[in-house]
């Protein structure tokens, strides 16, 4: 759980309101913890801005990010709580959006945003899983949660301490990092994708030609990609390697695959 409240002063945008006044859909009591009682609202906003960035800070609980053809953004807010009703804010400045998700002590807050086409999304979170679809930049930094993106017209940048990252396209390149936990990309279409899991496999296919980065400490390596000309730099201290296209002192995309216990495997789509 966070341990502290949001220090949020007078800002710009802010909407803090009663669940009354915002027709909140769902306030439910729930028993857990034997005899602990847990409170959760539910609150639906909707801004007239077209926003262009979702600032995210740190805190606990889940994140959705959808988008379409919208010049607003609706804003679904879930607070679970112990004792007082926290303080749970959310504000505009200027085209960015920003997310508190730091709400203090036995409490957590799932925000499900709709925002318009192509929104940037960067900053991060204590606990929770990420979910980020039809967003353009992202750069993302969580201590333990999964982070799963999909259809990004920028470049990737995530990274979690325990968890899965996993990219369902991305045009712009990724640099993707796990402590603990497995990376899967697909339809990557960037000059340079970059992988690190330190405990986990790492499993990487391209839909255009570029530079490849994986390195994994304890973890098989597949990488796929389509056919070019390749310089290949495949190393691991224990396990085995099989590359499936050729070797070329003259490549124009290098891949750099190292593993210290795992296996490496490259080949062609």
């Amino acid at each position: 759980m966070a341990s502290g409240p949001a220090a949020y002063g007078p800002v710009m945008v802010s909407r803090v309101l009663p669940a009354a006044v915002l027709g909140a859909a769902l306030v439910a009591t729930l028993a857990a913890c034997g005899e602990v009682a847990y409170t959760r609202l539910e609150f639906n906003d909707t801004e007239n801005v077209a926003i262009t960035e979702i600032r995210v800070e740190p805190g606990s609980g889940d994140l959705t990010v959808k988008t379409g053809d919208t010049k607003q953004v609706e804003i679904r807010r879930m607070v679970r709580y112990r004792s007082n009703e926290p303080d749970t804010l959310y504000k505009i400045e200027g085209t960015t959006l920003v997310l508190a998700t730091d709400c203090g002590n036995w409490c957590s807050v799932t925000f499900e945003v709709t925002a318009p086409k192509g929104v940037a999304v960067r900053g991060g979170g204590d606990s929770g899983n990420v979910n980020l679809s039809g967003v353009s930049t992202v750069d993302m930094t969580i201590d333990s949660g999964n982070i799963t993106v999909t259809d990004a017209t920028g470049k990737v940048t995530a990274q979690t301490d325990s968890g899965n990252v996993i990219v369902r396209g991305a045009t712009g390149g990724v640099d993707l990092k796990t402590g603990s936990g497995n990376i899967d990309a697909d339809r990557l279409g960037g000059p340079q994708n970059t992988a690190r899991a330190d405990s986990g496999n790492i499993g990487l296919e391209l839909i255009a030609p570029g530079a490849v980065t994986a390195q994994a400490d304890s973890g098989n390596i597949r990488v796929r990609v389509p056919s070019d000309s390749y310089q290949v730099d495949a190393r691991t201290d224990s396990g085995r390697t099989n590359i499936e296209v050729p070797d070329l002192a003259d490549g124009k995309h290098l891949l750099d695959l190292s593993t210290d216990s795992g296996n490496i495997t490259v080949n062609t789509a």
